[in-house]
């Protein structure tokens, strides 16, 4: 299951065993990636990583409001990038979360990673990469 298009050289995902690591090369039919050492891995092997407020704190996002609703939780963060400020909306329910960057819908890490290398291609992601 080759999905270049989802996925790209940098992005941070989820691999079964391995826990969060990070692409460095893609394939046909497999995926290289770095966690502490490199693996080689099957493509259906990966998944994305869901954005949380502590992923998004990890990254270089701050938190400067938490709001709650009788039905939901609602942050509000934000990010600075070359001197200017990029909005994070999220908005968790109880059995789902809504993510905003920039008020374009995201739900994974390597979505936000996507949005924020069009505005700095060389922004670097500050996520620890730890195992399961």
């Amino acid at each position: 299951m080759y999905n270049s298009r989802r996925y790209s050289i940098g992005h941070l995902v989820g691999v079964r065993d391995l826990g969060t690591v990070e692409i460095i090369e893609l394939y046909s039919d497999k995926i290289k990636v770095k966690q502490k050492f490199e693996y080689e891995v099957p493509w259906d092997s990966i998944y994305p990583l869901p954005i949380d407020v502590d992923t998004l704190k990890n990254i270089g996002f701050l938190l400067f409001k938490k709001t709650e609703f009788p039905h939901h939780l609602e942050y509000l963060t934000d990010i600075k990038i070359n001197g200017r400020f990029y909005s994070c909306r999220g908005v968790l329910l109880k059995d789902r979360s809504l993510w905003y960057f920039n008020n374009i819908s995201t739900r994974y890490v390597h979505e936000i990673q996507s949005l924020i290398w069009i505005i700095e291609p060389t922004f670097n992601f500050n996520l620890e990469i730890v195992s399961i």
